[in-house]
């Protein structure tokens, strides 16, 4: 039998007698070729010669000078614990080899006679090796194997029968925070609380009884520092050699972070699933097959489809898009994006549907990248009230500007007749209520001045009313508008004919506005603001007729109207705005432009409203200003295009902040408006005040009287407002405002009786 370098097996005899030493080398290595023998002659030789080179065995002599053979061995135990060792002697007691035994060596052999005695010796050393080598290759491959049970990331482990564990893995140690060692030896009780022990037993003798595998899946643990894993054990029947204890292998593979996120993502599908099914939208997908992949209750309950979505999942959406077709006008159908083929429909589209039951659908498409092709996204809204709003507030702005054209010719009018007769066609034309009658004071009686002929028609001649009597005196008396929503329901018994509401208001001090309708609750909250603030311009036009003009009571007027208007008006009048922006963002529409064009005056509008509303000719406590520093903030509020500003003021200004911002601010909205983009203006101090000055057309001698009146405007789209609040602040600081040309032919506005200091 053919042996390699590494099977040589080197030994090491030791014996006093050199010839029977020599005798003893030459026979070993004549019984195995793969022995190779070298002697030493007391045990101190051997000693050097263990230090000098690596053995295999050692075979000694008992008596020898110096050590004996038991003395020898002892030493050499010291540095070679494992290292074969046979006594080889010729005296033999049993004394002798019971020292030996309890010394450890390996193997006790009496000399004898003759040639066989090298045989039984060679037999002996070459079994003394051999099991050694084995159990040194035997400790090497259970160290190779702890290493790689132990760099494995599942837990391992072997328990017998009786629930101890026979092996556990490093992985197991960490997550009960403890050694190996502490757990090879205890009970599964003892590690894993009882439990879980409990059920760990039950599934080992499942294993046992059965002699195969098992899977546990998501088996819960609490480590020690109170957090809860989920492993997945798997337990195989495992046989122990030499030995009939019975025990299982376990693996057990920590998925606690696997099922936190499979937890996560069905906690994600349920979050996405509620959204998806209580979007207001509706929400149709599909992929590029026409298979409906997804389709919410929303959309059903848009189109009136009587199904449910888990009806229509997986069916060919042509089937959906028939049922949605019906509900359409006639005019919308060919719109129905959802009918045509989608192989490569424009991303990205809008278009609005129109349905049989008078609501508007946007419908809004785009493509949709899956894994598996191309998919297509429909999201249907309903903007039926969005539309409402749209023209209701396109109403409102209307409303309003022909209240300002009305206002402008109140202004115009010399007599009450023409103002009673202004108002009732106002009320007609704006408010949209034909059926008026306008009543003024004579004495002690309120006369009808003008009645419309729808009121005529629905109710005959009118009649005049005492003060404080029916509807009209009694609004006339108390100064409050009075609604009636349903005469059914009034306890006057009062006869109106085919009038089922009405809307009295007091017009100043000189009469009353009758405003009557067919049909229940006909006035809304801007009908009855549009309504006062129309009597309540009529009576500022008729005290300055008649020379008893109440400036308490218009102020209290303006005052309602200024809450009304920046409560009522301003707040859906932004959120107006923001729709039209968000709807341009959307579908880029030359109506929206004229929506927001719209919106852009009716803020203007307002403003101006708001500002001779409740500013009045009252001033906060003045302060000294830096005059250039005020005119360079306020130059920088106004959208001043590619107009340029001289500003040579100089000094303090004494005013009041706020009210002096409005002056300048409209003084340089003026000069841009009148004199172009590209206008210049100038501001400069004087001897007595400032001026602001600019190189426009100017202003016609003829009309610069006329220009700080209310509502007075040479342009179209100008509100009449903005000179008349410059004269409103100068006013209320006590300075006087005139307007001239400029040196270079524009308009000259020139504020004197100013306080101002260097």
């Amino acid at each position: 039998m053919d042996r390699s370098v590494s099977d040589t097996i080197r030994i090491l005899c030791v014996d006093d007698e050199r010839d029977f030493l020599e005798l003893t080398a030459t026979f070993l290595e004549r019984e195995q070729p793969y022995f190779t023998v070298e002697t030493a002659p007391s045990a101190t030789a051997g000693l050097d010669r263990l230090g000098d080179g690596a053995f295999d065995c050692v075979v000694s002599d008992y008596e020898m000078p110096g050590a004996n053979g038991i003395e020898f061995l002892e030493t050499v135990r010291e540095s070679h614990p494992d290292l074969p060792f046979i006594l080889f002697t010729g005296r033999g007691s049993e004394d002798i080899a019971s020292d030996a035994i309890s010394s450890g060596v390996t193997d006790y052999l009496q000399k004898t006679t003759g040639s066989d005695q090298y045989t039984v010796l060679a037999n002996r050393i070459k079994n003394a090796v051999e099991q050694t080598r084995s159990r040194r290759l035997l400790a090497r491959s259970q160290t190779r194997l702890r290493e790689v049970i132990d760099a494995m990331p599942h837990l391992v482990y072997i328990v017998a029968e009786d629930g101890t564990y026979l092996l556990a893995n490093q992985a197991l140690a960490d997550f009960h925070e403890t050694t190996v060692e502490a757990i090879e030896g205890a009970t599964v009780s003892e590690i894993l609380g009882d439990q879980a022990a409990e059920q760990f037993r039950a599934d080992l003798t499942d294993v046992l009884e059965s002699n195969t595998s098992k899977r546990v899946p998501d088996v819960e643990i609490t480590s020690p520092k109170e957090k809860t894993h989920v492993f997945e054990p798997r337990l195989f029947p495992h046989d122990l050699a030499d030995t009939d204890t019975r025990a299982v292998l376990g693996i057990a593979v920590d998925r606690t972070e696997r099922v936190d996120r499979e937890r996560e993502h069905e906690e994600t599908d349920v979050l996405l699933s509620t959204l998806f099914d209580t979007l207001p939208v509706g929400v149709l997908a599909e992929h590029e097959s026409r298979q409906v992949l997804s389709v919410n209750q929303r959309l059903l309950d848009l189109f009136d489809v009587d199904e449910s979505p888990s009806a229509i999942v997986g069916t060919d959406s042509a089937h959906l898009s028939a049922k949605m077709r019906d509900r359409l006008v006639e005019s919308s159908r060919s719109l129905h994006q959802l009918d045509e083929s989608p192989t490569a429909p424009e991303s990205n589209t809008d278009r609005q549907l129109d349905l049989g039951d008078g609501r508007t659908v946007e419908q809004h498409y785009q493509t949709v990248d899956f894994p598996d092709g191309m998919g297509h996204l429909w999201v249907y809204r309903d903007v039926s009230e969005h539309t409402k709003r749209n023209a209701e507030l396109s109403t409102v702005v209307d409303r309003l500007e022909g209240l300002h054209d009305a206002t402008r010719d109140l202004i115009r009018a010399d007599d009450r007749e023409t103002v009673g007769t202004l108002v009732a066609d106002s009320v007609s034309s704006i408010l949209d209520h034909p059926s008026n009658v306008v009543r003024f004071r004579e004495g002690d009686v309120l006369r009808p001045v003008a009645v419309t002929s729808d009121a005529r028609a629905e109710l005959g001649d009118r009649p005049s009313y005492a003060i404080g009597e029916g509807f009209p005196g009694d609004v006339y008396r108390t100064g409050e508008s009075r609604l009636v929503e349903d005469f059914e329901a009034c306890d006057r018994g009062v006869d109106n004919g085919p009038h089922r509401s009405a809307l009295y208001v007091p017009i100043g001090d000189h009469g009353t506005l009758s405003i009557g309708n067919t049909e229940q609750g006909a006035f809304g909250r801007v009908d009855r603001m549009l309504a006062t603030v129309l009597a309540d311009n009529a009576a500022t036009v008729l005290d300055r007729l008649t020379g008893e003009r109440t400036l308490k009571r218009q102020n209290e007027r303006l005052a309602e109207f200024g809450r009304v208007v920046s409560h009522d008006l301003r707040n859906p009048l932004e959120v107006a705005r923001t729709r039209c922006q968000l709807a341009i963002e959307d579908c880029d529409h030359s109506h929206l432009d004229a929506v927001e064009r719209a919106h852009e005056r009716m803020e203007t509008l307002i403003d101006d409203l708001l500002v001779l509303a409740q500013n009045g000719a009252t001033i906060a406590e003045p302060e000294w200003l830096d005059f250039a520093t005020l005119v360079d903030r306020c130059w920088t509020t106004v959208r001043t295009a590619d107009a340029t500003l001289e500003n040579e003021a100089d000094g303090r200004i004494c005013g009041d902040e706020n009210r002096l911002r409005q002056l300048l601010e409209n003084l340089f909205r003026n000069a841009v408006s009148h004199g172009g983009e590209t206008v210049c203006v100038r501001i400069e101090t004087t001897d007595c005040g400032f001026c602001v000055a600019d190189d426009g057309p100017g202003i016609p001698v003829a009309d610069r009287e006329r220009v700080f009146d209310v509502g007075y405007s040479t342009r179209d789209a100008g509100t009449g407002f903005g000179l008349s609040i410059v004269s409103q602040v100068a006013d209320a600081h006590g300075w006087d405002v005139t307007v001239t040309e400029s040196d270079r032919g524009g308009a000259r506005f020139e504020f004197t009786d100013v306080e101002i200091e260097p």
